[in-house]
Order: structure tokens, then C-alpha cells, then sequence
């Protein structure tokens, strides 16, 4: 038995220039909301939308089964989906763009006042709570600086370094 191979080695840029909006498909996914709405989102719209407009043009326009006007059916519908979904997916906008909200200036902890939440801060075990001026608090993970005595829960202590190796904070008691 023979298998065939096809091997498709394909440079297609999708990416054409439109301006200064940064190429022709950001400029669909700025169209149709999915930079600030989840794409799987709008995805799932556009998928709903393209059904039904197919199921409709099916019944109504191509009940013979016409290969040239499924086709046609097709792409149209894919387009007007596409409308439909930016017009029902508009409001969502202000509230993804408020959950990312904050998400890129993040509060630097180093320096920062913080409470003992586990039951005890040690060189070896513990967590803090940062409170931030913007946005949430932060609970880190942390451990105690060399030679200093074992915290309870509710101290307040100073985070003074990052230890990378580990990923965890070193604290200092104030």
C-alpha cells in the first residue's frame, strides 16, 4: 500500500499592512472585539452565529442542495456572523478591560510593610500579606533573614531581598 505525502512549506504572512493599526488581522480581531474580549469568546459568537445563518440559508434559500449557493451561503454568512458578533460582544469591552485592570502596574513588595498569615514565619516556612495602595493585596511567599526569631501569625515584618533561587522573600522583623 502506497501512502502519499504532502508536505505544504508555506511563508503566508497574514499580517498585511493596513497603516498604523499593526496589519490586516489585528485589525479583523480589533473589528469583530477580540483584543479586549476573549477570543475564545468571540469565537464561540461568530461559530453560533455562522450555524445559524447557514441552517436559515439552508431552508430557505438552498433546499436543493446547490453546491455554487452553499458556498456563497458560506462565505456571506461568515461575514455577517463576524458583524453580528462585534455588535453583541461591544458591551463586554469595558468589562474585560476592568478584570485588566492594574494587571500591568504591579506594586514593587521589596521595601514593603507585610503581616505574618501562617501560623509561624521562619528562615525555612511562611507566608505574608502585602497590602498595595492599587489593586489587590499580594500574599507571598516568604522566609525570615539569618539569626532572626521565629514569628507568629499577625507580625508585622519588612521584606528586604527576593531570593530567585527559591522564588520566596526574605523578611526582616521591624
Amino acid at each position: 500500500m502506497d501512502f502519499i505525502e504532502f508536505d505544504f512549506d508555506s511563508d503566508t504572512d497574514f499580517d498585511g499592512d493596513v497603516g498604523n493599526s499593526g496589519g490586516l488581522l489585528t485589525s479583523f480581531l480589533k473589528l469583530v472585539n477580540a483584543t479586549d474580549v476573549p477570543f475564545m469568546l468571540v469565537l464561540s459568537v461568530v461559530s453560533l452565529c455562522k450555524w445559524l445563518i447557514n441552517i436559515a440559508a439552508i431552508l430557505y434559500w438552498n433546499s436543493d442542495g446547490l453546491v455554487w449557493l452553499g458556498l456563497a451561503t458560506w462565505v456571506i454568512g461568515f461575514f455577517v456572523s463576524c458583524l453580528i458578533a462585534a455588535v453583541l460582544t461591544k458591551p463586554l469591552v469595558p468589562v474585560f478591560k476592568a478584570f485588566r485592570a492594574g494587571e500591568d502596574d504591579e506594586e514593587p513588595i521589596l521595601g514593603q510593610s507585610a503581616t505574618v498569615v501562617t501560623s509561624h514565619l521562619t528562615e525555612k516556612f511562611g507566608q505574608v500579606r502585602v497590602l498595595r495602595e492599587k489593586g489587590a493585596t499580594a500574599l507571598v511567599n516568604s522566609r525570615l533573614a539569618s539569626g532572626q526569631p521565629v514569628l507568629k501569625k499577625g507580625d508585622i515584618v519588612t521584606i528586604i531581598s527576593r531570593d530567585e533561587k527559591d522564588g520566596v522573600y526574605i523578611c526582616t522583623q521591624i
